[in-house]
């Protein structure tokens, strides 16, 4: 008698419904994202949208961590998702968006491609624009979880906008950027000192710095990321000498950005590798 073939069950298609009611703070995060690289993949689980990914030069690296009980308002997927877009259409896509409007995502794997929805709150009205998927084909991950580990010893939380000032001081004179710590606070300077920014730590909205750490990065980068300013709740920096800044960015509605700038030593890889 023939046995009876056993079929493989079919794992259910990928698919997720992600809203914000506003989505103004989303809009930001991707303007920003888009000025630093051209593609990038999104992770999607139960849990959050997480994206970690490093610039095609590999000087600065980030993973963005955006809660589904905090972050959004609907948040439906049915398992983990990985989908690669191309960040300059999709920052395109978000400049039509209205500060009164909801956003969307909706993603069904046989589509190979995602919706973006934006609609005003009691109105039937709706845009609806399509993404397609892009092939992941990033051969050099960023070793996320090695910068993470990394002990510093100079970690202060400070006003967003006094750093805004101090890069565009520096900027007359350099690209670079000289950040300091002393026994009183921080010097953050130009390359040839020719500008100086002397910060107390009565200044300063917290401050844990244990031994004096200095450090020069490239000010083009530091300026990128500050577009985040006006969405920052928190802004906590972290400085060790001759190792990659790290800067916190704490978010409205509960999203985590986390940044390292590679400083201006030849020998230091982000990857390291």
């Amino acid at each position: 008698m023939a046995k009876k073939s056993k079929t493989k069950a079919k794992a259910p298609e990928k698919q997720f419904t992600i809203k914000m009611e506003n989505g103004r703070v989303f809009k930001t995060i991707i303007e920003t994202l888009a000025t630093i690289i051209d593609k990038v993949k999104f992770t999607i689980d139960a849990e959050k949208l997480q994206i970690k990914t490093m610039d095609p030069s590999r000087i600065c690296a980030l993973q963005l961590t955006l809660s589904s009980k905090y972050f959004f308002d609907d948040y439906q997927c049915n398992g983990k998702t990985e989908i690669c877009l191309n960040l300059e259409t999709f920052d395109e896509i978000l400049q039509c968006y209205n500060y009164d409007e909801s956003i969307e995502l909706i993603f069904q794997e046989n589509a190979q491609q995602i919706k973006i929805k934006m609609e005003r709150e009691n109105s039937l009205t709706s845009k609806t624009f399509s993404l397609a998927l892009l092939t992941d084909d990033n051969e050099l991950p960023p070793q996320m979880d090695t910068l993470l580990s990394i002990k510093y010893d100079a970690i202060w939380s400070m006003n967003p906008d006094t750093l805004i000032e101090a890069i565009k001081c520096a900027e007359i004179y350099s690209e670079v950027l000289n950040i300091k710590t002393i026994e009183t606070g921080l010097i953050i300077s130009s390359s040839k000192t020719e500008f100086e920014y002397d910060i107390s730590f009565d200044d300063l909205i917290e401050a844990n710095i244990s031994k004096n750490m200095e450090g020069v990065f490239n000010i083009k980068f530091l300026k990128t990321i500050m577009i985040l300013s006006p969405i920052t709740e928190k802004l906590e920096i972290s400085l060790k000498t001759i190792t990659p800044l790290k800067m916190i960015f704490n978010l409205l509605d509960g999203g985590l950005l986390e940044y390292f700038l590679a400083p201006r030593v030849e020998t230091v890889d982000l990857e390291g590798e």
